[in-house]
């Protein structure tokens, strides 16, 4: 006995130990004295399991009515342990006598799902889940834990609420490629005026006829967006560079004076947001239609306009169209107190970006504008 205990034994009898005491005596005490230490780890004993049985208590009330269903189950799927809130799951008020199977109450495609994936589930349920559906159609995610040991939550809500966020974002989408094609669509209708209107004034209105041309590559500049969202799975971005290829490409047909003059490209494929490739493809038209117009009209034996769209160290986008044509005039601006100059400056502001006429080009002779811009930011 330690001793702590026997001298709280002692205290509780109130001996003092004999000097000397007599053989009997010390006897007698002694087995007094173990007595009471008996007694003393019984009370300790009691308390201990007083304890135990509350903390027990306190587990099986937060096992039984958690807010998610616990069951442990056995090698074949028998449910060997439950609480209160699984049968709450079921809507039931007791299981079967006999180990019943979770698969019993289980839906059909719940079955054939708790069927196929229970053997591997079951040798290492650590962090796996499954979903299964009940008889009534709600849908329940197992939570696998060691030992067996599963926890059950009805999502159904949460799936029924991502089926509806599913259906609205296909009808959204189904909308968004109709207003698309309808835009697509009525440019392309406009455009197909303004050819008309520029074809019927080119002999008589030769001025005329080249300020509705320009205003059809306008128009073709933006049906071009369309188009290519409307081949799009995303909505909110652009290809850069598929944009501008196929822009050049219906501007070098539909424009009559450029049939000898060839494009050099260096297009980076940059993901832009839909307004800035709009408004990036008008001031791209604007360059091209003004080098057509003005660098080329004594022409060198053969002309060639550079674009190019890279990204810069620091995240800035920079965009140059070159040309080999006649150079700028003295004043430094080709195409000076012009609409479509008007508009390049218009559409730079429009992209807080800085513009520059008159950088060098690779073949050191005509005109090259730089543009310098960042993407607008996504909302």
């Amino acid at each position: 006995m330690d001793r702590k205990l026997r001298k709280l034994a002692e205290q509780r009898i109130a001996v003092t130990p004999p000097h000397p005491p007599a053989q009997p005596d010390d006897v007698i005490h002694e087995l007094q004295v173990h007595q009471v230490e008996l007694e003393i780890q019984n009370e300790e004993l009691r308390r201990s399991q007083g304890e135990l049985q509350r903390i027990r208590d306190e587990y099986a009330a937060l096992y039984d009515d958690a807010p998610v269903g616990y069951i442990t189950l056995g090698a074949e799927g028998q449910i060997l342990r439950y609480n209160r809130t699984f049968l709450r799951l079921l809507g039931r008020d007791s299981l079967p006598g006999s180990p019943p199977f979770l698969v019993n109450f289980l839906g059909n495609d719940g079955k054939k799902t708790f069927n196929s994936r229970f053997r591997r589930f079951y040798e290492d349920s650590t962090g796996q889940s499954m979903e299964v559906d009940l008889p009534d159609g709600r849908i329940i995610k197992l939570q696998g834990a060691p030992g067996g040991l599963l926890a059950l939550v009805d999502v159904t809500s949460e799936r029924r609420a991502e089926q509806r966020v599913r259906v609205l974002l296909e009808e959204k989408e189904l909308l968004l490629r109709e207003v698309h094609h309808r835009v697509k669509n009525n440019l392309s209708t406009v455009a197909s005026q303004l050819s008309l209107q520029a074809s019927r004034l080119t002999e008589e209105h030769p001025v005329a006829a080249d300020a509705v041309r320009r205003a059809q590559e306008r128009v073709l500049a933006m049906q071009s967006v369309y188009e290519v969202l409307n081949q799009n799975e995303v909505y909110r971005t652009i290809d850069a560079a598929r944009y501008l290829e196929d822009l050049l490409d219906r501007l070098q047909k539909t424009t009559p004076t450029s049939a000898d003059i060839r494009f050099v490209r260096d297009i980076e494929s940059v993901q832009l947001q839909t307004k800035t490739t709009v408004t990036l493809g008008l001031l791209v038209n604007e360059l091209i239609s003004n080098a057509w117009k003005h660098a080329f009209s004594q022409g060198p034996v053969d002309p060639v306009i550079t674009i190019s769209l890279r990204r810069n160290p620091e995240g800035s986008l920079g965009l140059v169209v070159a040309d080999n044509g006649a150079g700028p005039p003295s004043d430094g601006t080709p195409g000076s107190g012009s609409l479509g100059l008007l508009m390049v400056h218009l559409l730079a502001e429009q992209l807080q970006g800085t513009i520059s006429f008159g950088c060098t080009s690779e073949s050191g002779r005509g005109t090259c504008v730089r543009l310098t811009f960042r993407d607008a930011p996504q909302l």
